[in-house]
């Protein structure tokens, strides 16, 4: 099921870790319609994480840009450190959105940070400029960008030379439908424009709106009807 639903939306799985008879992970949301909070809960019996040698296997120099989630930090550290070794002109990007301290090691080696509300003001920035600007400064000095997220009030972003640029959110049209996935979505939008060489306020308003959008939706697949023709599609 789940390589047959990436490949009808043309996500290519040729290098997709197959683990057979092992069980899919599943994630239960709970849903506050009174104060938008999300619970998860889930459940991963005995699918295990990526290693290094999964990655080695990859040829990485074909790649342009590779992006890690900050998870199981040590192995995610040791495959950021293979890519620069084996493909130092691939972008590396890496996200840090749960609130824990030691995922800060795993910036040294990437060009592009995408760090969540939740990891900021757990570091003490109670503003996304103030994020952007102190993390870059603090734990992410040698990165190109380090780019923030901060739900309704849209994204900032603040490339090496100091420069900060903000995106105002844009809610959909109708009401608000379905916010899973909207900080995937975002950070997928801007590494797509990103990747187009877009300007870093281009590419933050893009992720902005193509979130917006998402909200709007149920899950994904309406995406590939309405993104086509929203009016802005074309600014990258």
């Amino acid at each position: 099921f789940l390589l047959s639903d990436m490949e009808a939306f043309g996500i290519k799985t040729d290098a997709v870790v197959v683990h057979a008879g092992k069980r899919c992970p599943s994630s239960i949301v709970l849903c506050s319609y009174e104060t938008g909070s999300r619970t998860i809960v889930h459940c991963n019996q005995d699918l295990p994480e990526l290693t290094v040698k999964d990655i080695a296997k990859l040829p990485l120099d074909t790649y342009s840009w590779i992006h890690f989630e900050g998870r199981n930090v040590k192995t995610v550290l040791e495959m950021q450190s293979l890519v620069r070794e084996s493909a130092p002109d691939v972008t590396v990007s890496v996200e840090l959105e749960k609130a824990r301290p030691d995922m800060q090691v795993l910036v040294k080696n990437v060009d592009v940070v995408f760090v969540s509300k939740d990891y900021a003001r757990n570091m003490k920035f109670y503003s996304m400029e103030a994020a952007a600007e102190g993390i870059a400064k603090k734990i992410a000095q040698r990165c190109k960008m380090v780019i923030v997220a901060w739900g309704v009030k849209g994204a900032c972003g603040r490339s090496s030379d100091g420069t900060i640029v903000t995106s105002n959110a844009f809610p959909p049209a109708g009401e608000v439908v379905d916010t899973l996935g909207a900080g995937d979505t975002f950070i997928a939008a801007t590494i797509f424009a990103l990747s187009r060489q877009r300007s870093l306020q281009d590419c933050i308003t893009f992720g902005c709106r193509v979130a917006g959008l998402k909200v709007g939706l149920k899950g994904w697949e309406p995406l590939g009807e309405y993104l086509p023709k929203a009016e802005w599609i074309n600014t990258v």
